[in-house]
């Protein structure tokens, strides 16, 4: 009663309806001027992070003496999903993945409440360990890079005092990290023979230069009217202050400056990274927004700001944007719009060729556009965004959109025609007459599209504006079709009997030769004659179909069973690849080496980018960063745009990884740079108790996967560590001089890395003052031979308080879930992420793993079969739902399974589809599948429903099928291929 009766109100006050529909119109339009442009919903992972600093330890004694203390504290927390952990080189780092449905600012609280619990376990040399949510937004948006002929200390100066300041202040900016340059630094050079002659060591160096370059307050000295300030001011004014600072000698009373113990001098650090754009010394900056900022709206901001910034530059610096993740957001945000600006227009022309009539187009047409403004009065009442998956919803809901609108139509259009009806009167009975059947097909699309917006896991977060979307989308189409399209129709078409006398108005003033016919009315009756010969044939093979009911069931289980077959040779995958024009060619050279040695790979690498591939626009060289060392380089390439290529990214890759493979003594991975980390596609760890046990298992893993084909940059994570030279203690000597072995540390750590004893001030600007040996003499292992430490009756030899050894020591030691683990990682050239993981799994059975090691697999394929069964659950609740929705409108219970014995045979479709277009099952194409539950049952809705009104009027069974058949039949091709014309822009 509810549809009818808003269609008699429609009809019958056509100004309250369209004041009514210019209300949604209104509060539309100004909802989508609010809402913020994003490439995804915001997706939140509830992970925990606990940083440790254990200065001077190695990985094992990281782990044993710090990682395994952490882990048991944390592990009694409830909801854990996941506990990993890396053990590096003074670095514990502990990440805690909880289930979706925890809060992450509590079980932050949780984890820092069990960390201090056990602070008084851990040795007394490790920092306080640093509990942090883990924000994956946090990742780089933009990248930038500062060149210039200047050097890369005064590259550096600019781009940290100046650039760096000034990009903070821009709007959702969190932090900005630089790579390359040098950062200006005022060295003591200590010559260890000097330090001998005079009796001293750099510990006493050190603490001479801390103690004499101070400013302390004092107090103050009040008098009658008055106060004044006391302060005793003793730093550095100028370099040569530094030089003539007297140290006192401990065997006399005499002192010694500190130019006479070596040199001193206004310097730069030692570099520990490096960057090149363009061929160009740089300095990168890797601009990081706030997790509740927006990307399109801190990408603008700073792209203001760097307009302005290269203007007030020294002559010759510029700074270049290398990489802008928002402008991949524009570009799919734009291509989305315009697909469904497309969608709608094919739609229109199609049902033009159906319908022979602009006025009925045009009341089809202009309910497409009324109910997508109308929805994002609803998206924005959700607190959705503008971005791929809100809008994604939209593009699909075009066909479903007018569907319903189309049915109606038919509808009216039919009774004007064959009953001679009014259009008044035709708009009221013709609603009427579809009414149950246009509300069904509506409700079933949001029983559908309700589970998929409600899934749980890191699916569900993508999909939830997806799902919502249609659903507010279908709930407007539907509210569009019972008011808007009834009434624009009485308003709009013509009487039959006006519409023969305005035909031979027509014809009497048209000439002869406009009477053989205009090109449209050649292609409308072409169009009708090939629909009524299709209308023909349906109609025969429907009887034959109802007459042969055993065949043709056999044969619709033989195509079914075929169809389920050809699933066999479709591949799976998370995702499928995208082209945003960015890739990188990341390389990891063996511990211990120099930065110069991979600057000089990494420049290898980009002359053959540069040499063979054409298509490059620019190219960012780094090497070191932020958690990275001295061995780690990467060059990201910004490709010019799709459509000036004519090769994908893929392509590029794969005939560039060929040419990279000569380069020696270098772990080189080449694959698409997301922005949002690079993530190999597959990981394989490879879990046990003995590490030795677990290295050698996965250096067999990793030989057996190099014989499975598409499989390429295979690595594994366990490498060598650098060579060491490490100092055993004879602590009876040392103890007997009463010397402690972190006396001993500290003197090495202050020759060798250096401390900073103080800072240098100068223009508001601080810069430290780092005391250590000289570079000649660090780099040679003989200096070792003369370092004295200063004791109670003179120096004493290092050499006489232990030995060194040499050894290579373990780069990184990782952990899952409290194990050992070594990772086995490969990128896929060809084929699919679920057919390499079934060739990997056959390798690892002829193993024969030993008891107590097995191997799991992670990333990609650990979110696919979440993916999976997230999805599956929501088909199973998509189907129950609608035999519901169907049993209720249809009040049967047997009818609704009429219907839905359809659904399998949307498969048919589903699997030719993918196997010819070679498309994959992933997360995408599995939505469409569930969508399919919606679409599939609209068809035999309609039908069914007519053949339900003949049956009332006393019709045979089988005649009601014969006749409701062929009498749908249009409405159903109109409404099938507006679904096609509607999404087809989007596949394409």
């Amino acid at each position: 009663g509810g549809p009818v009766s808003l269609s008699h109100m429609a009809v019958r006050r056509p100004v309250l309806t369209t004041v009514l529909i210019t209300v949604f119109l209104v509060l539309g339009i100004t909802s989508y001027s609010r809402l913020v442009v994003d490439l995804f919903p915001k997706v939140e992972f509830p992970f925990v992070t606990v940083t440790t600093i254990y200065p001077g330890a190695g990985p094992e004694e990281v782990e044993s003496q710090v990682t395994k203390k952490l882990e048991d504290a944390v592990s009694t927390l409830a909801d854990i999903r996941r506990l990993d952990s890396i053990n590096r080189e003074g670095l514990s780092l502990l990440i805690i993945e909880f289930e979706l449905k925890v809060d992450q600012d509590l079980a932050a609280i949780d984890v820092k409440e069990k960390v201090e619990g056990v602070l008084n376990e851990l040795p007394d040399a490790v920092e306080k360990p640093q509990v942090a949510k883990f924000d994956i937004e946090a990742l780089p948006i933009m990248s930038l890079a500062l060149t210039g002929p200047q050097s890369p200390r005064d590259l550096y100066e600019i781009a940290d005092k100046r650039i760096r300041d000034d990009l903070s202040r821009a709007s959702g900016v969190a932090s900005v990290t630089i790579v390359g340059g040098q950062e200006r630094e005022i060295e003591v050079l200590l010559d260890p023979t000097r330090l001998a002659a005079y009796g001293l060591d750099a510990g006493q160096v050190t603490a001479a230069i801390a103690h004499a370059n101070l400013s302390v307050p004092a107090g103050r000295i009040k008098r009658t009217e008055s106060e004044l300030t006391l302060r005793v001011l003793g730093e550095f004014t100028d370099v040569n202050e530094l030089r003539r600072l007297p140290v006192n000698l401990p065997s006399s009373n005499r002192t010694v400056r500190v130019a006479d113990l070596g040199t001193v001098r206004d310097a730069a650090k030692e570099a520990r990274t490096y960057a090149q754009a363009g061929g160009r010394n740089a300095v990168a900056l890797h601009v990081q927004k706030r997790s509740d900022a927006n990307t399109v709206e801190t990408a603008d901001a700073i792209r203001e700001r760097v307009r302005a910034m290269n203007a007030r530059l020294p002559e010759g610096m510029q700074l270049e944007i290398i990489r802008d993740n928002s402008t991949f957001i524009h570009q799919a945000v734009h291509d989305v719009l315009i697909n469904i600006l497309l969608g709608m227009l094919f739609t229109t022309v199609l049902l033009y060729l159906f319908l022979h009539s602009l006025n009925t187009t045009l009341v089809a047409a202009v309910a497409m556009p009324t109910s997508l403004i109308a929805t994002f009065m609803l998206i924005d009442f959700g607190g959705f965004t503008i971005n791929v998956m809100s809008l994604l919803g939209l593009g699909v809901s075009i066909g479903v959109l007018v569907t319903n609108a189309v049915v109606i139509l038919e509808s009216i259009s039919r009774r004007i025609r064959d009953e001679g009806e009014d259009p008044v009167t035709a708009a009221i009975k013709g609603t009427d007459k579809v009414a149950i059947a246009v509300g069904a097909s509506a409700l079933t699309n949001v029983v559908v599209f309700t589970p998929i917006a409600f899934m749980g896991g890191i699916v569900g977060q993508f999909f939830i504006q997806f799902g919502l979307t249609v659903v507010f989308a279908t709930l407007f189409s539907l509210l569009v079709s019972f008011t808007l399209t009834p009434m624009l129709a009485s308003k709009l078409l013509k009487s039959r009997r006006d519409e023969e006398a305005a035909a031979a108005a027509r014809r009497e003033r048209q000439s002869i030769f406009s009477r053989l016919g205009t090109p449209f009315h050649l292609l409308a009756d072409a169009w009708d004659r090939g629909y009524r010969k299709v209308e023909s044939a349906y109609a025969r093979s429907l009887r034959w179909s109802v007459g042969h009911r055993g065949r043709t069931t056999f044969a619709v289980l033989l195509v079914f069973a075929a169809s389920l077959f050809l699933f066999r040779f479709i591949g799976g995958e998370f995702v499928p690849h995208s082209d945003d024009g960015y890739m990188s060619v990341s390389a990891k050279l063996p511990a211990g080496s120099t930065l110069e040695r991979t600057r000089g790979v990494m420049e290898e690498i980009q002359g053959i980018i540069l040499r063979e591939v054409p298509e490059v626009e620019s190219t960012l060289l780094t090497v070191g960063g932020e958690n990275l060392g001295v061995e780690d380089g990467e060059v990201t390439v910004r490709l010019v745009p799709l459509s000036r290529r004519t090769r994908g990214i893929q392509q590029i890759i794969n005939e560039l990884r060929p040419k990279l493979a000569g380069i020696p003594a270098a772990d080189i991975v080449v694959q698409v740079s997301t922005g949002f980390g690079n993530e190999q596609d597959i990981i394989a760890d490879v879990i046990g108790p003995d590490i030795a046990t677990v290295r050698a298992l996965a250096d067999s893993l990793r030989s057996r996967m190099t014989r499975i084909p598409g499989l390429v940059d295979l690595d594994v994570s366990a490498k060598p560590g650098k060579p060491e030279i490490v100092f055993r203690p004879n602590r009876d000597e040392m103890a007997e001089r009463f010397f402690s072995l972190a006396r001993v540390g500290g003197e090495l750590r202050n020759l060798y890395e250096g401390v900073v004893a103080s800072v240098y001030r100068e223009k508001g600007e601080e810069y430290d003052i780092r005391v250590r040996l000289n570079e000649t003499d660090r780099s040679r292992l003989s200096t070792l031979d003369r370092v004295r430490l200063a004791g109670m009756d003179g120096q004493v030899p290092l050499r006489s308080l232990g030995r060194f050894d040499r050894r290579r020591g373990v780069a990184e030691i990782t952990r899952k879930n409290k194990e050992r683990m070594v990772s086995v990682t490969a990128n896929i050239s060809s084929g699919s992420l679920v057919e390499k993981i079934k060739a990997i799994q056959g390798q690892v059975q002829d193993m024969n793993l030993p008891p107590g090691y097995r191997v799991e697999y992670s990333g990609q394929f650990e979110r696919l079969g979440e993916t999976y069964s997230q999805i599956f659950r929501a088909l199973i609740l998509a189907i129950v739902l609608t035999y519901l929705v169907l049993a209720a409108i249809l009040e049967s219970f047997v009818h609704p399974f009429t219907i839905m014995f359809t659904l399998p045979l949307g498969l048919v479709g589903v699997a030719l589809a993918l196997f010819f277009s070679g498309v994959t099952i992933n997360i995408m194409s599995l939505m469409a599948i569930v969508m399919l539950v919606g679409i599939v049952v609209n068809n035999a809705i309609l039908i069914l429903d007519y053949a339900s009104q003949l049956r009332a009027r006393g019709v045979h069974a089988r005649e009601a099928i014969l006749q409701a058949g062929p009498r749908r039949l249009r409405p159903i091709v109109m409404t099938t291929l507006a679904i096609v014309a509607g999404i087809l822009p989007q596949a394409m």
